[in-house]
C-alpha cells in the first residue's frame, strides 16, 4: 500500500530514510502520523521520526545536524522546512 498522498511526499520520505540509514549513530527512521496510517492528503505534511540513543547521539548531535543542513539544501522536495518544523535530533515524543 502506498501511504503518500503526492509522488513529492514519496520522495521526501525515501531521501529523508536514505541520508539517515547511512549514519550509524541511527538506529531507525519511521514515518509516523497521517501518512503512516494511509489517511494523508496533499496538505499534510510528512512526519518522520529519527532515533538513536540518547548516549550515542549526544556525542554525534551537532555533525549529524550539520550533515543534514548540508544535505536537505540540495534536494528542491525536502529542502522546504517549515519555521514550525525544524530538525530537532533531541526533542522527546
Amino acid at each position: 500500500m502506498n501511504h503518500y498522498p503526492t509522488p513529492e511526499h514519496q520522495h521526501a520520505a525515501e531521501t529523508i530514510v536514505e541520508f539517515f540509514s547511512e549514519i550509524p549513530e541511527i538506529e531507525t527512521v519511521c514515518l509516523t502520523c497521517s501518512c503512516a496510517r494511509g489517511k494523508a492528503s496533499r496538505d499534510n505534511c510528512l512526519d518522520m521520526l529519527v532515533l538513536s540513543r540518547p548516549e550515542i547521539m549526544s556525542g554525534a548531535q551537532t555533525d549529524i545536524e550539520k550533515a543534514w543542513d548540508e544535505f536537505y539544501t540540495d534536494d528542491p522536495i525536502t529542502c522546504y522546512r517549515s519555521a514550525n518544523s525544524p530538525l530537532n535530533l533531541l526533542e522527546p515524543c
